[in-house]
């Protein structure tokens, strides 16, 4: 008998400990198959942190889209404090004679809850007779990039990224303007048969793998923006501007719940929560840390000879 109360007690235990919520109630949780945990919220302003942090659920898509800005979301990580998100390719494409024959190029300003993640994306280039350059929107405090060149297909290693058909560089640190420029030196005439454009994007290092058919079409990741070409990217996702010291001398505003701590963003402005050791669930509700320590020692209780 006291086997059969542990074994039908146990699932109990193990579901006390895991479900949690994550917006707040009343609101809007999911978007299409995307959770959207609070500190983000679509709809009324109770549902969101602070406004910079409000999303849109676009349902005229089939499933719906979880939107910032005009830019789909792919995922929310409470744990990293970052957003995957399908970000714009720019692109030049040429004709056979040199004449540029389609084009796109992207600017992104992100909000002061936002930075481009340096740790997770890469300035990608990719194309046999492309230089591209990303800078901030006015050129005032960065300007780089990376070249790309190849005589011919058997010259392309799959796989790798080190200048010969595909090229990389680093991002700086607390990023939250870009802006991509791309130019030609030959206007792809050498090698128009197997690379008529160049792209160039942030990628996400962890989903991004540089393939020979990428030279002749490269057409990127879903979800696409506004259907052109797109790749997911990262976003470091902060609370507003304040350290933690500065955020709670104003309780009414500080965004960390019961049982949690405070930790400030290492480039730049900003601080996230985290739930304390021993607990789990969403930092930024107020009841959204549960411990697992009351709920083992209650087991070990029930287990304990009397």
């Amino acid at each position: 008998m006291f086997l059969k109360s542990l074994i039908c007690l146990f699932p109990w235990l193990i579901l006390a400990t895991t479900e949690t919520s994550i917006a707040k109630a009343g609101c809007q949780d999911t978007c299409g198959n995307i959770s959207i945990p609070n500190p983000f919220g679509v709809g009324e302003p109770h549902c969101y942190q602070q406004s910079g942090l409000q999303l849109v659920c676009n349902e005229s898509f089939n499933p719906p889209k979880l939107l910032y800005g005009n830019i789909p979301l792919v995922s929310i990580s409470l744990l990293n404090g970052t957003m995957t998100v399908g970000l714009g390719v720019s692109y030049y494409c040429y004709d056979r004679a040199g004449e540029l024959s389609d084009w796109q190029t992207w600017t992104f300003t992100l909000n002061e809850n936002y930075y481009f993640s340096d740790t997770r994306n890469k300035f990608t280039a990719i194309g046999c007779d492309t230089n591209a350059v990303m800078s901030d929107s006015f050129v005032e405090i960065f300007k780089s990039g990376c070249m790309s060149v190849c005589a011919n297909e058997r010259s392309v290693v799959e796989g790798s990224c080190s200048g010969i058909g595909c090229c990389q560089t680093a991002i700086p640190k607390g990023l939250k303007t870009l802006n991509v420029s791309l130019s030609s030196f030959y206007n792809h005439k050498h090698s128009w048969d197997f690379n008529p454009c160049s792209y160039a994007f942030f990628a996400d290092s962890e989903q991004f793998n540089f393939s020979l058919p990428n030279l002749l079409n490269f057409t990127g990741m879903e979800p696409k923006i506004d259907n052109y070409i797109s790749f997911p990217a990262v976003f470091d996702w902060v609370i507003g501007l304040e350290t933690c010291e500065e955020a709670k001398r104003n309780w009414t505003s500080y965004a960390c719940g019961d049982n949690t701590d405070c930790a400030n963003y290492a480039n730049g402005p900003g601080y996230r929560c985290q739930c304390n050791q021993g607990y789990e669930g969403n930092p930024y509700l107020i009841d959204g840390c549960q411990g697992n320590k009351y709920f083992a020692s209650s087991f070990i209780g029930i287990m304990s000879p009397a």
